[in-house]
């Protein structure tokens, strides 16, 4: 039996989810839970085969807990479950330690033959996120090549860009001016032909410029 636990803010979801696992006489739904905190507290109690986990909850993203479940939890498939099928989401959440990445609006079929797939140890997407994914790998191949070269401190500010710290934030971490850490963010914002903060997550993330 596959112990599976759901972690979703709407109560809608859980309820839908526990109906569409009935088909199966091989999952078990062993704890729900609607925020991250929650999750942490049972993961503590208990731990089951495969985590179904929305990206956007209220308290904690999806991101850092999966990061942080994958560290403490290895033996923990995640399953990402959202409604968000940017190919910045799918990529930034496999980074961070999911096994697998599906659309709310999967059936019933899929919805279990994924959580069976994530459980066995391997890699699952629906197949027109693999289309998405496959299309958006071509092109940054194809960035790589022109791939810019970072000096180590504008790796070390990009990291910190990616983790959510503002300009204040990082100066005080790195113990420098916020002038210096504006003209670092330009710059790195011209390296990179990009324009917003979220541009040049995007761009790290699928240039893979840091760890």
């Amino acid at each position: 039996m596959i112990k599976v636990y759901i972690t979703d803010d709407h109560p809608s979801i859980i309820y839908g989810l526990r109906d569409m696992l009935q088909a199966s006489n091989e999952i078990i739904i062993s704890g729900t839970f609607t925020t991250g905190k929650d999750l942490i507290a049972g993961l503590e109690k208990a731990l089951p085969d495969v985590l179904l986990l929305d990206i956007h909850l209220p308290d904690i993203t999806g991101n850092q807990l999966a990061r942080m479940i994958t560290r403490q939890y290895p033996q923990v498939s995640i399953l990402a479950f959202t409604n968000m099928n940017t190919d910045f989401h799918i990529k930034d959440m496999m980074h961070h330690g999911c096994r697998g990445y599906m659309l709310k609006t999967a059936d019933t079929p899929t919805l279990i033959h994924g959580i069976k797939e994530v459980y066995a140890g391997r890699t699952f997407m629906e197949q027109s996120i693999k289309a998405d994914i496959h299309n958006d790998l071509m092109q940054t191949r194809k960035q790589q090549i022109m791939l810019p070269s970072l000096t180590k401190r504008e790796k070390e500010i990009l990291t910190l860009i990616c983790s959510g710290n503002t300009n204040q934030q990082i100066a005080n971490k790195l113990f420098l001016s916020l002038r210096t850490i504006e003209n670092h963010r330009f710059n790195l914002q011209q390296k990179l032909k990009v324009k917003s903060t979220v541009e040049l997550m995007k761009v790290v993330l699928n240039m893979g410029l840091i760890d």
